[in-house]
């Protein structure tokens, strides 16, 4: 977000992370700060560089991947709390915006960032290990 944001977006950014179990609809979240969804869309445009539509969707991936390392929710109950309808979505969502699966992402983001750059860390060890053992056979 740029530096100087307007507290009418700040407001709704606000709102929008206090609904993303229940979405809740443009207008209801311009209602509350109280102004009408065009200048919500014009304020989201100048100080933020996103339409409130993708703001709103972009959100949901970063609140999962908070509870997909973080905690040791079942991704059912991640899938729900993020707002998504249903694994598929969640699961396509969350491989377009960080690159990998939640499960898998569930392992590796617990490592300490640290440590990830260390050259003994290699997670893929084991399979490689595992595949070069049966090839040799």
């Amino acid at each position: 977000m740029a530096h100087v944001t307007s507290g009418i977006v700040r407001a709704a950014i606000d709102v929008m992370e206090a609904h993303l179990e229940t979405t809740l609809s443009i207008p209801q979240i311009a209602e509350r700060p109280g102004t009408s969804q065009r200048q919500l869309s014009r304020f989201f445009r100048k100080y933020v560089q996103k339409t409130p539509v993708e703001y709103y969707l972009a959100i949901r991936p970063d609140r999962a991947r908070g509870l997909v390392t973080q905690t040791e929710l079942k991704l059912s109950k991640i899938v729900a709390a993020s707002g998504f309808n249903s694994q598929v979505h969640f699961s396509r969502a969350y491989h377009q915006r960080f690159g990998l699966s939640a499960s898998v992402d569930r392992i590796e983001g617990r490592v300490p960032f640290k440590f990830r750059a260390w050259p003994m860390y290699k997670p893929d060890l084991k399979r490689e290990g595992a595949g070069s053992r049966s090839a040799s056979r």
